[in-house]
């Protein structure tokens, strides 16, 4: 199994399950490639990896679209992409001064199969999970109630709509399945 840590930083994954490739813009230890993922395409070819993982690296894109597109590109049909993005409502989405990019929960449905709109792209996913992850500074219990509660069916959207101006999402999780 080959898996491509984007923006991995210092701190590339560790797996068992396969070997694990590192790409950043900056060359830090960990680091095997480094490239600007602004600039397409990537240099790896169509279908090689098994899994991608994108720990918040999406947000400071200039562009989602060509991202998503080569993220799309270079996993194997049925391979797994696992992305975290701060959540609109998030102070740290439009507090970081390097973000380029906003999300909501239904961001991703745009790359799905059934959605109608999609007539900019030809990567398609299948959402696999979609997480959001309520943060409230010193308020672990209550992070932890919260989580449980609203991440069940259509609560999340809920949620997203009324409450997380009270409350809101520090980030979204989605696991992707690639469809070609």
């Amino acid at each position: 199994m080959k898996i491509l840590h984007l923006g991995c930083g210092p701190h590339k994954l560790k797996s068992d399950k396969g070997k694990v490739v590192g790409l950043d813009i900056v060359d830090l230890p960990g680091v095997d490639v480094v490239h600007n993922l602004d600039k397409t395409p990537w240099p790896f070819k169509d279908n090689e990896f098994d899994s991608i993982c994108a720990p918040h690296v999406i947000e400071h894109l200039h562009d989602t679209l060509p991202a998503i597109e080569e993220i799309w590109r270079i996993t194997k049909p049925g391979g797994i992409v696992d992305i975290a993005v701060p959540h609109f409502s998030s102070p740290n989405a439009f507090g970081d001064p390097t973000h380029k990019s906003y999300f909501s929960l239904v961001s991703f449905d745009y790359f799905t199969e059934n959605c109608d709109l999609n007539f900019y792209s030809n990567a398609r996913f299948k959402i696999v999970e979609k997480v959001i992850n309520i943060e409230i500074p010193r308020a672990k219990s209550l992070n932890k109630f919260l989580n449980r509660i609203f991440n069940h069916g259509r609560l999340k959207y809920f949620f997203e709509t009324f409450i997380s101006r009270i409350f809101p999402i520090k980030e979204i999780i989605v696991k992707l399945k690639v469809i070609k």
